[in-house]
């Protein structure tokens, strides 16, 4: 009995190892990690997650995913509004969960500017300035609000006591405030 092109092709490639397979089976989960982490730092997010699924390393693979869905949401023109700001959501979103979850304080706060970043693009002031009080980015905050015109949050930034803001930002602040503000001294 003769055989179609198609049943040879299929014959072929359940024959054919896969190339990736033997360099795959290769490696160990520290070498995968190794590989992960440079994809993700060369901005190969896809190949980086498989990686990292491969060293069996949850936490960055979840890691990994969040940067990849800020990466979608940047490439949806700004024309198409509604999807560009629920992607934006979505990836800031996931940004605060590994800010949650990292295993380092300078994770931390690396995620939580991301997320800032992302709430930045759709105007979502409010959480711009929560994701970067939790990456204790106070001058970042404060900075955010006078920047968008927002004095009297920005006042309320440098007003409170955890904040650790630097003195040239805090002054200008207060001079633009006490402009605003006709000489008011409820800044200080």
């Amino acid at each position: 009995m003769q055989t179609t092109n198609e049943e040879q092709d299929t014959h072929r490639a359940q024959t054919t190892p896969n190339p990736l397979e033997s360099f795959a089976k290769e490696l160990n989960p520290a070498q995968w990690l190794e590989e992960g982490n440079r994809l993700f730092h060369h901005g190969e997010f896809d190949e980086a997650i498989l990686a990292f699924n491969n060293a069996n390393d949850d936490y960055m693979e979840t890691v990994a995913m969040a940067y990849k869905l800020r990466e979608v949401a940047r490439d949806i023109p700004v024309s198409v509004a509604r999807r560009r700001r629920e992607a934006f959501l979505s990836a800031a979103c996931s940004l605060e969960y590994c800010g949650k979850t990292a295993r380092s304080a300078e994770e931390e706060r690396t995620h939580y500017a991301a997320a800032a970043r992302c709430y930045a693009e759709i105007n979502r002031h409010q959480d711009v300035v929560r994701a970067l009080k939790l990456a204790n980015m106070f001058t970042e905050a404060a900075s955010y609000y006078f920047d968008n015109n927002l004095i009297d949050k920005a006042v309320s930034v440098i007003k409170k006591p955890e904040a650790q803001v630097d003195p040239h930002t805090t002054k200008c602040i207060k001079d633009v405030a006490r402009l605003s503000y006709q000489g008011s001294k409820d800044i200080e």
